[in-house]
């Protein structure tokens, strides 16, 4: 049994997971292509958990599934780490940007109010 639910889940929904992956990690929408990895990450587990429903399975045929999905995200989890690391820069950089923009728009009226009560 193991072996079977193995070749499925290596031949046409590994092949389906990276031709996804690969297509939006190319694409522009980078927000999609990080919520695609882990979506698709979690629904393999919740595909693996209904397999291991019938209560003959056992630990090692339950841990042995879970295990093999693992080795299967092994090579999408540097590439999605890497593009994750970078969208989170850019939108930290972004989010500093506009605090900046607010303190200098602040700090200019607070002069112009300084300069205001000086030439009274």
């Amino acid at each position: 049994m193991i072996l079977f639910v193995e070749r499925v889940l290596d031949i046409p929904l590994i092949d389906y997971v990276t031709t996804l992956t690969d297509r939006l990690r190319q694409g522009t929408d980078t927000e999609m292509y990080l919520k695609a990895v882990v979506g698709t990450y979690q629904q393999l587990y919740r595909f693996v958990r209904y397999l291991n429903k019938p209560k003959d399975a056992t630990t090692a045929f339950r841990q042995t599934l879970f295990n093999h999905v693992d080795q299967l995200f092994a090579e999408q989890v540097e590439p999605y780490l890497r593009v994750e690391l970078d969208y989170y820069k850019k939108l930290c950089d972004s989010v500093v940007e506009s605090w900046k923009k607010k303190v200098s728009t602040s700090n200019s009226v607070w002069s112009n109010v300084a300069d205001h009560g000086r030439s009274k």
